[in-house]
């Protein structure tokens, strides 16, 4: 999402600002040399889905995290849940173990709420397909349900959600190397 194509919206809270101040606070709040943490946009622009993934290869990444807001029919609906493909295997770091150790960090940093993580399909994550890395797509959240959609929004647990986000990827970038 990006430019004109907001994603989920509720009211004026819209899933492209809050993924993209959340991208942005993880980039800026990485402090381990071993990482460069590389955005597929870094402004209110909408790449193609064809673009990212060029510019995913072109970086050389070593994983991959989408982040994306979303939101339910029933209100009450809240948490954090990972998606993963399973066609990335590596001995030392499967996307199954990657979206584990994902969710628990940010769940632990927000102080929030474990959905689950879940096996994605091809035409909800078009991201995830043939990554040769391991790769997953977060939900931050949903602004559907009134609360969470009001602290998606917040600083300081937007900081939290990239804090949870990057102690994970110090975590993976360990068992991989």
């Amino acid at each position: 999402h990006g430019g004109n194509d907001v994603g989920y919206q509720v009211n004026d809270i819209n899933e492209k600002n809050i993924t993209l101040s959340i991208a942005q606070k993880i980039k800026d709040g990485n402090q381990n040399s071993q990482v460069g943490i590389f955005l597929t946009r870094d402004s209110d622009t909408n790449p193609s889905v064809e673009q990212r993934i060029n510019m995913i290869e072109q970086m050389d990444a070593d994983i991959f995290i989408d982040l994306n807001v979303s939101k339910d029919t029933q209100s009450s609906t809240f948490g954090t849940s990972v998606f993963y493909k399973t066609d990335y295997y590596n001995s030392e770091l499967t996307n199954v173990t990657f979206a584990d150790i994902m969710e628990q960090n940010i769940v632990k940093a927000i102080e929030g709420k474990a959905i689950g993580i879940f096996e994605s399909d091809d035409e909800e994550f078009s991201l995830l397909i043939d990554q040769k890395i391991p790769s997953l797509s977060v939900t931050c959240g949903y602004i559907s349900n009134i609360k969470e959609g009001e602290m998606l929004t917040r600083e300081a647990y937007q900081n939290n959600f990239a804090n949870g986000v990057l102690s994970a990827i110090d975590e993976v970038i360990e068992k991989l190397y």
